[in-house]
């Protein structure tokens, strides 16, 4: 009778998590562009560089056509001023094929006098917030031998005003001018990677060595962290549709391992475990770099965006294991620690298997 009331619990706790699957089923939507602008100052003459993070050319209009568009575009959405009097703006460049990953513009704004310094223009920017659901524009401003970094973004649209001034020195300067905001993106990635969190969680579930532990999630990280670098720098790529059903099966076969242990009454020895979780690390480094390629990063930013994406990665993966370690020696000390332990790998069973056959059907669609 006890063995019924078990198995019934286990039934009921699974069903109750997979009612949960389609509110967290998707792992990775990353909703996040960047345009990069360079403005060089020659005398009246400011001439304009734009890069965007991926192409956006207009699907079915012939290419003057769409060069006349964005002759437009620009004139009415990036606006430089001179005082009171704006500056005309006109389009030398723009490639409109469907070739090239990003999108590339070159111009010119003419002033009616020479441009000395930051404070004799003003600049409203709105070029490309109906393009991206959230966006940073990284404008970089040249004026002699003076550079300077205007940060504007879908909200922060006015210099003078709401986008502030910062003078750079040298390459570190401009590396910390996107440093932050992709730390930040590596971050949210790991605590909104449900597949990954569950993953890392599976891996040090019958852990309690410290010792052990730091060894799994080193495996983890230096795996991952190998994989997004090669994919990141083109060197090793394989298709989203390969990957991310890999990805919830490695989940899947960790959770089936766990609750085979669980069964024995006894850890998977640490000498599998350790070689088993650097293995699957590689195929979860192909899932982040596949993320960080949805933001087809401009390349002046693709050395610091990348490695601080993986700082972000690993900052996060700490902070998940500093709010589970805790919670799982809390279990080891109640009388309901195997039971628990078992209807939380059924749970991640539930779940990885409808990854696997989601990613598997949806890729393929």
């Amino acid at each position: 009778m006890h063995t019924v009331h078990l198995m019934r619990f286990r039934l009921i706790a699974a069903c109750s998590f997979a009612l949960l699957i389609p509110m967290i089923a998707s792992a990775h939507v990353v909703a996040y562009g960047t345009v990069s602008t360079e403005l060089d100052v020659q005398g009246r003459e400011i001439h304009l560089q734009t890069e965007t993070s991926q192409n956006i050319n207009v699907y079915g209009y012939p290419p003057e056509e769409q060069r006349d568009l964005y002759q437009k575009y620009f004139s009415k959405y990036l606006i430089l001023k001179e005082g009171s009097t704006t500056c005309p703006f006109s389009l030398t460049y723009y490639d409109p094929s469907f070739d090239t990953p990003h999108g590339i513009f070159r111009g010119t704004f003419t002033c009616p006098s020479a441009i000395t310094k930051p404070g004799d223009i003003s600049i409203h920017s709105e070029i490309f917030f109906d393009q991206f659901q959230k966006f940073d524009h990284y404008m970089t401003l040249t004026i002699g031998s003076d550079r300077y970094s205007l940060p504007f973004s879908a909200t922060k649209k006015d210099f003078p005003g709401d986008v502030p001034l910062q003078q750079l020195g040298n390459v570190f300067d401009y590396f910390l001018v996107v440093a932050v905001k992709f730390l930040w993106m590596g971050m949210l990635h790991i605590w909104t990677g449900y597949d990954h969190i569950l993953f890392l969680i599976s891996v040090v579930l019958l852990a309690r060595s410290i010792k052990k532990i730091l060894f799994l999630v080193t495996s983890f990280t230096v795996a991952h962290s190998v994989t997004l670098l090669l994919a990141g720098f083109h060197i090793l790529t394989l298709s989203s549709r390969i990957v991310e059903p890999a990805i919830a099966a490695t989940i899947l076969y960790m959770a089936v391992r766990n609750i085979q242990a669980l069964r024995r009454g006894e850890e998977i020895p640490h000498e599998h475990r350790v070689p088993l979780t650097f293995a699957f690390g590689l195929i979860h480094g192909l899932g982040f770099a596949g993320a960080l390629a949805d933001t087809t990063i401009p390349q002046i930013f693709f050395v610091p965006a990348l490695l601080t994406f993986n700082v972000g990665i690993e900052i996060g993966q700490l902070a998940i294991l500093a709010a589970a370690l805790p919670i799982l020696w809390y279990i080891d000390s109640t009388p309901w620690k195997t039971r628990i332990l078992k209807v939380f790998s059924y749970a991640v069973c539930v779940l990885a298997a409808f990854w696997v056959v989601e990613r598997i059907f949806l890729g393929s669609l």
